[in-house]
């Protein structure tokens, strides 16, 4: 008989109550997470009964697919090839989990056997797989991408080049170093799945080599990477798991880079950012050329004001094929640092090779509205053979009334597009984020800066992260909004207002340059 690890969502546990009892009915050892003992680490123990199991049976449902622990652990599972997804009630799986066959409980009759029979086929080995393999498939969707509103970590460079950056110093097996590039270029997608298939494949490379310190280091970024996306226990849960690989990376080697900026980086970002500073500095001083720490630390320094230096570590990192998000990040440095030009160019060198990449495409509408080029602006907007399908039609409609009211000035175009921002800040944070900008470029700077106060104190209303879907409760994790906006060109207007250092002592900004010595750029020109 198997030992079984049975994932679920907590939603859904009077059925998976009556699963678990089916399956010792038929004289199989169940885990479930009732059986975590009070004072035991949480994580720690759910880690190491997947890796114990001989099956893990995933319960999908409406609730499940929506959970990132259920695919964290149906990832596992999948990687692993012990997988057996299951429908509770005719839900498909998630993407990166249709290509395995799933039984389906909600089938009148004839569900169990069908059950016993996928346990038995991946105990003898002969369970279907999209290849004959569990190698898992890197799927790039249209969900939330990490680097929006998180560090998003790897969302940078997997391209030719650039893996050598990776592993330096002793080389691992050959199995590991592909399952390690495998990793990364799911990693580099951006999205929350590919985060998941990364860890997973991270996994696998540690279970054959458990002492190849990068690996555990580079499984620690990445639980650290997936907690800025996350709130709660959930976030709580996950860092735990970056701190515990991040540890064991340090104990098998003291220098390692991965290690060092893991166990930093799984922690709220506001209010942080001396330490995390200090340990990205550490980490590079141990192991000079880590591509991922000066990267890191790059998109740190932007946080904080200071992007002038941020795009000098963007400008050395710049590999023979730069990932969309790479080229993000440094065209925004360079903007952000007086390097209008630059910019420019660099933005539509990304444009040629990621078209329809819509990070891209958003990057190169915001330095046009924002540098004076409202029409050029327009035009991109308006051009759907060139717009990539997945900008969202609400920022598309509100952008381009502000962009045609910015060229008019007119109070009364000017009052209806102040009145749609009214109401659509209270969206999300990526829409506060635009609401900001778009209302400084109107002259708008009250409305501006009731904004802010909204984003990041709560100040007069809460802004959600996400746009609440399903009626589920929205989360607003305060320590996690980003404050790089606060010093693009976008928002110049609002620096020179006495409201901006009120807003930035809110945010503890102040308290950054006091103890860390340094000043942002805005306070140096």
């Amino acid at each position: 008989m198997a030992q079984i690890f049975l994932s679920y969502d907590r939603r859904d546990e009077t059925r998976a109550e009556s699963v678990a009892a089916l399956l010792e009915r038929s004289g199989h050892s169940v885990w479930w997470d009732r059986h975590i003992k009070g004072g035991r680490q949480f994580a720690s123990e759910i880690e190491q009964a997947l890796e114990a199991a001989d099956v893990v049976i995933v319960l999908w449902s409406a609730h499940s697919i929506k959970s990132d622990w259920v695919k964290d652990e149906a990832a596992a599972g999948r990687d692993r090839g012990r997988m057996v997804p299951v429908t509770l009630d005719g839900t498909p799986p998630p993407l990166g989990f249709r290509q395995y066959q799933t039984v389906d409980l909600s089938a009148p009759s004839g569900s169990g056997n069908r059950l016993e029979e996928a346990i038995a086929a991946v105990i003898d080995g002969s369970a279907s797989s999209p290849s004959g393999t569990a190698r898992p498939m890197v799927h790039t969707t249209r969900r939330r991408i990490l680097a929006g509103g998180t560090i998003g970590l790897a969302a940078v460079a997997a391209g030719g080049g650039i893996w050598r950056f990776l592993v330096i110093g002793k080389e691992p097996p050959a199995e590991v170093k592909a399952l390690l590039a495998q990793a990364w270029q799911a990693w580099t997608q951006g999205t929350r799945d590919s985060n998941a298939q990364a860890i997973g494949l991270y996994r696998r490379a540690i279970q054959i080599s458990p002492t190849y310190a990068d690996a555990w280091g580079l499984l620690s970024c990445a639980y650290g990477d997936r907690g800025h996306g996350l709130s709660g226990a959930e976030r709580a849960a996950t860092w735990q798991r970056a701190r515990e690989a991040g540890q064991r990376a340090l104990s098998l080697d003291p220098h390692n880079a991965y290690g060092r900026i893991g166990v930093a980086y799984a922690r709220p970002l506001r209010g942080n950012w001396a330490l995390m500073e200090q340990e990205f500095r550490k980490a590079e001083e141990a192991q000079p050329g880590k591509f991922l720490v000066n990267y890191s630390l790059g998109l740190l320094l932007g946080d904080v004001g200071r992007f002038a230096e941020a795009a000098r570590l963007f400008g050395g990192l710049k590999g023979t094929a730069p990932t969309a998000f790479q080229y993000l990040w440094h065209s925004q440095a360079l903007w952000a640092s007086g390097k209008p030009d630059e910019a420019d160019r660099l933005i539509e060198e990304a444009a040629s090779i990621y078209g329809s990449h819509p990070a891209i495409w958003r990057q190169r509408f915001d330095m046009a509205l924002h540098s004076g080029r409202a029409t050029t602006a327009i035009a991109l907007a308006e051009d759907t053979q060139g717009r990539p399908d997945s900008i969202d039609e609400d920022f598309l409609q509100v952008a381009t009334a502000a962009a045609r009211a910015s060229l008019t000035g007119g109070a009364s175009a000017v009052g209806s597009v102040k009145a749609q921002l009214n109401q659509y800040v209270r969206k999300s944070v990526s829409a506060a984020t635009v609401g900001i900008q778009l209302a400084v470029l109107l002259r708008q700077l009250d409305a501006a800066f009731d904004y802010a106060g909204a984003l990041f104190t709560s100040a007069g209303f809460s802004i959600p992260d996400f746009a609440p879907r399903d009626g589920a409760a929205p989360a607003v994790t305060l320590d996690e909004r980003r404050s790089r906006l606060l010093f693009l060109p976008s928002t110049a207007g609002m620096r020179t207002d006495a409201r901006f250092d009120r807003l930035t002592e809110a945010v503890g900004l102040n308290r950054y340059w006091r103890e860390s010595g340094s000043l942002p750029d805005y306070r140096i020109q």
